[in-house]
């Protein structure tokens, strides 16, 4: 099929055609493997803080998924928030939603309310607001404004499909398993690399063991298309012997009309 393809395209055509599917590939690894890089990261830095009993934060940025009802319906039990770091208490103002670091009244738990009095000075020098759950009847009372963690900006859905997924029983088994049916050719290859490096000479470098993996695989390309060539041969001498017996039963009809 391929012999059949360079036919067509022209031998010139074919290697252009092989060359930027190569270059393709070259940069589809290297966007794979740094995004693999990232989500590692991303991941052992999640779980680690999570362990910690803190909130994992990127250039300011937070991920929260909220485990109770009350600030439904605008935030409902299992969304995932982002939300943004406060830098300038004084920037908060009526119906912003915040994240703080509860204290015992709130079982030492981070609460994610509405704020219904903007942060004022309440005369000792400390700067204070209100808030309340949407849900809820009564305010929470005071809230010292050091315990302001960050500001609420939007809810994502997929984030929480994403999150409810990977934080599964299966769902990092169903993570592994997909990175490697992405990567699979390049596992092979890295474990070819490994074989032929602990076979080779102490003088080769890892250049030549690369090299003697290419060549593998060009050989083993080389043998596919001698494969396939034989059974398209097979396959046309099926066709063709078909032929034959199909003209010599209507040759013998011919002849009983004659």
């Amino acid at each position: 099929m391929k012999q059949k393809i360079k036919k067509v395209i022209g031998e010139k055509n074919s290697s252009r055609i092989r060359s930027v599917l190569n270059t393709l590939r070259i940069i589809k690894n290297i966007i794979c493997w740094f995004l693999i890089v990232f989500l590692a990261f991303a991941v052992i830095t999640f779980v680690v803080t999570k362990i910690k009993g803190e909130t994992p934060t990127v250039f300011g940025y937070s991920i929260n998924r909220v485990v109770s009802g009350s600030m439904e319906p605008a935030i409902e039990i299992g969304d995932v928030i982002i939300n943004k770091a406060v830098t300038d208490i004084t920037d908060l103002k009526v119906g912003d939603i915040i994240t703080f670091q509860g204290d015992s009244r709130f079982d030492n738990n981070k609460v994610t309310h509405r704020i219904i009095v903007a942060p004022y000075d309440d005369g000792t020098g400390n700067i204070v607001l209100v808030t309340k759950g949407d849900a809820n009847k009564i305010d929470d009372g005071v809230i010292n404004a050091s315990s302001v963690e960050s500001k609420y900006l939007m809810k994502i859905g997929v984030l929480r499909f994403v999150y409810n997924i990977f934080f599964s029983q299966w769902g990092l088994l169903i993570f592994i398993f997909l990175l490697i049916l992405i990567f699979f050719d390049e596992i092979v290859n890295i474990v070819r690399i490994i074989i032929y490096n602990n076979s080779r000479d102490e003088n080769d470098t890892i250049y030549d063991v690369i090299e003697r993996v290419q060549k593998a695989e060009q050989e083993e390309e080389k043998e596919r298309q001698i494969a396939d060539e034989k059974a398209n041969m097979k396959k046309q001498a099926k066709l063709d012997a078909k032929k034959q017996r199909e003209q010599r039963k209507n040759e013998k009809k011919n002849r009983k009309k004659d």
